[in-house]
């Protein structure tokens, strides 16, 4: 790997977000050991300083690990940790949320396809009592069980897929968006919106009717950023 050398303030988070998009990206592959700092430093045509303190933000996040003695490599990203790092970007960007809703629309599109020919009668078990649970929590306006079972109904469908990295993925992005709405541009209209769509995904997978499903997915997570304007 080569990087063009830095001219700018905030070297830092320059050197941070150059070695973040390769590593997340998978140009540099998990377990491959990173250049010595003064290789990096050389190529950013920075301070040695600069990279200790970008890798030092790296390793909080849980992208690399340094080894004493042996040097420092990539890691597999915990969801928790790739979490905070998606956190920071949507806190400090005004069209994050946008951009956070657009692939959650792509996302879960792409997850009902993966999941038809692998959904069981035990994942539409397991939706059907998040759905029944999170109604019988907003009809009783106890508002603060709802995310869990908002959350178990669109992680059911993920789990079908079969896919752990999809999972983490989709767990991530979840979250993050979920924390917005619960928290920034909550109510009770949205809530029963959610319900009502979860009720006509749920019924279009029983009768694996999955174009139909995709199409009442797509529209539920389109209509629900509307409604958070």
């Amino acid at each position: 790997m080569v990087y063009k050398r830095l001219i700018s303030s905030n070297l830092v988070g320059q050197v941070f977000d150059a070695l973040k998009k390769d590593i997340l990206s998978g140009k540099i592959k998990i377990g491959e050991k990173l250049p010595r700092q003064e290789e990096l430093a050389a190529q950013f045509g920075v301070s040695r300083p600069v990279i200790r303190e970008a890798q030092n933000k790296l390793s909080s996040i849980g992208l690399i690990d340094s080894q004493q003695g042996r040097g420092t490599f990539v890691c597999a990203a915990e969801a928790t940790n790739l979490i905070e790092s998606l956190m920071h970007k949507f806190n400090s960007e005004n069209d994050s949320f946008k951009e956070l809703f657009e692939v959650r629309f792509l996302l879960e599109g792409a997850i009902i396809k993966m999941a038809a020919d692998k959904i069981s009668k035990k994942n539409l078990v397991n939706m059907r009592f998040y759905m029944d649970h999170m109604n019988e929590c907003v009809k009783k306006k106890d508002y603060s069980r709802v995310p869990h079972f908002d959350m178990g109904f669109h992680n059911e469908l993920v789990l079908a897929t079969d896919n752990s990295l999809l999972q983490q993925l989709y767990e991530s992005i979840y979250e993050i968006g979920s924390n917005y709405i619960y928290t920034q541009c909550f109510s009770e209209e949205i809530l029963v919106k959610a319900c009502n769509d979860h009720q006509k995904i749920y019924s279009a997978l029983k009768n694996q009717d999955y174009e139909k499903a995709e199409k009442c997915m797509k529209q539920h997570i389109k209509e629900i950023f509307e409604m958070t304007k």
